[in-house]
């Protein structure tokens, strides 16, 4: 059975998007880090330190920023750790719902980014939020970890390229998602103020800023995304213009001009092929900021999956 399990995970992940694959390392760090307690914890003397603590302390942030410096690692891998059921399950649930829009609209090549950065944010505010208000005791060593502000990032950067389209919440019904986001950045804003999880608010905050950081800086023509595709858009390609036939000149008897328009591609039918593509994403774009996602026919659907795909 545990072979079994092992080949779901791989395939999901070899198959997935990149949500499914952040998604999927997050629960696999929670699953093997909550054995972990829970056998230290099994065999720890109460009142001391056990050795999951040692562990634990090696891979989540700290608000002293020596011993950051010993473990630099820190910086990404405590954007991958939770402890606790519900810490886990709804950034999980909120990375899913968003995520899923940001993939569609702007393409996978930029759903780790905005993570990352993201979560990156959230250390920062996080640290600098202490240097500057003192929220943690001096002598005492906070300690910061979860998806929180990477999922944060995800928010505000869905609501910002579709911020009419809705998502229908328990309870509640379709709400658009600029609400959604201006309410949790809210909740966080006048939750500084309940001296309870403070470096935590000034983390979400910092995600939250990212977000919209990332999508202002892509409308203005800075792509924040690493181009890690590159190579392999190179090598298509050349595929492609040593494929493209052109007939040689020296051919003394001309084809017909069914079989030249068969076989070769102007530059000027390029272009207006690529400005046609782009005129329909734009409509399409413009329809979901109006209507929302869920107004997309399925042929509106499949353009803008093909265009998500080759961003």
């Amino acid at each position: 059975m545990v072979t079994s399990i092992i080949e779901d995970v791989k395939r999901e992940f070899e198959s997935g998007n990149n949500i499914t694959r952040l998604i999927l390392v997050n629960v696999g760090l929670f699953a093997v880090f909550a054995l972990f307690r829970a056998f230290a914890n099994f065999s720890a003397v109460p009142g001391q330190e056990t050795w999951f603590d040692s562990i634990w302390h090696l891979f989540v942030l700290s608000n002293d920023f020596v011993t950051n410096l010993k473990h630099p690692w820190a910086l990404i891998t405590h954007m991958f750790l939770h402890q606790g059921f519900w810490h886990i399950l709804w950034n999980m649930l909120l990375l899913y719902w968003f995520g899923r829009r940001v993939g569609d609209l702007l393409g996978e090549k930029h759903v780790y980014p905005i993570y990352i950065y993201g979560g990156l944010a959230c250390a920062a505010a996080y640290l600098i939020s202490d240097s500057i208000f003192h929220y943690i005791p001096i002598g005492v060593e906070g300690l910061a970890w979860g998806a929180s502000g990477a999922v944060m990032a995800i928010i505000v950067a869905a609501a910002m390229l579709s911020p009419d389209s809705y998502m229908h919440l328990l309870l509640i019904g379709p709400v658009k998602l600029k609400y959604i986001a201006i309410g949790l950045v809210f909740l966080d804003i006048i939750s500084l103020g309940d001296n309870y999880n403070t470096g935590g608010h000034f983390g979400h905050l910092g995600g939250a800023v990212m977000g919209w950081f990332y999508i202002y800086a892509l409308r203005n023509g800075w792509d924040l995304a690493p181009d890690f595709s590159r190579k392999s858009e190179e090598k298509k390609s050349n595929v492609r213009v040593m494929s493209d036939y052109r007939p040689s000149p020296k051919r003394q008897h001309a084809p017909s001009k069914s079989f030249k328009q068969y076989f070769t591609r102007s530059e000027e039918n390029d272009e207006a092929i690529v400005r046609n593509i782009d005129e329909e994403i734009d409509r399409i774009l413009d329809k979901i900021k109006v209507k929302g996602i869920d107004s997309l026919t399925d042929k509106e659907r499949e353009t803008l999956n093909r265009a998500s795909k080759e961003k």
